[in-house]
């Protein structure tokens, strides 16, 4: 099993020579798409907003199939992220079907009807 390093002052964000400069392009693609809309300019916005967005289309971490999201199946999809022995749980996990609905229960005993609870 490999042995796992923590350090407690050490960031979470791994060195790469283009992350400033991506940070960087980001917050002014932000910025513009907010000054358009102060000024009412909603089409500039909306298309500054879509080339924005589209820039990330080759992102696999960020843009995938929902089988394949982070969101729904950690990363169990991602092997090279995976910790070591935990395969049978990863592979259990991308096995599973995915679940959008989640549904709130009562105590058994509860006498309340369903459609009197407040949410």
């Amino acid at each position: 099993m490999k042995e796992k390093k923590y350090y407690v002052h050490e960031t979470s964000i791994v060195y790469d020579e283009h992350l400033l400069s991506d940070v960087r392009n980001n917050c002014s693609f932000v910025k513009q798409i907010f000054y358009n809309l102060k000024n009412g300019n909603i089409a500039a916005a909306k298309k500054i907003l879509k080339d924005f967005l589209i820039s990330f289309m080759d992102e696999g971490f960020l843009v995938n199939e929902l089988n394949n999201s982070y969101a729904f199946r950690g990363i169990a999809p991602y092997v090279d992220l995976r910790s070591d022995g935990y395969d049978a749980l990863y592979d259990k996990n991308l096995s599973t079907d995915i679940t959008f609905f989640r549904m709130r229960t009562k105590d058994e005993g509860d006498a309340a009807q369903i459609t009197e609870l407040k949410i």
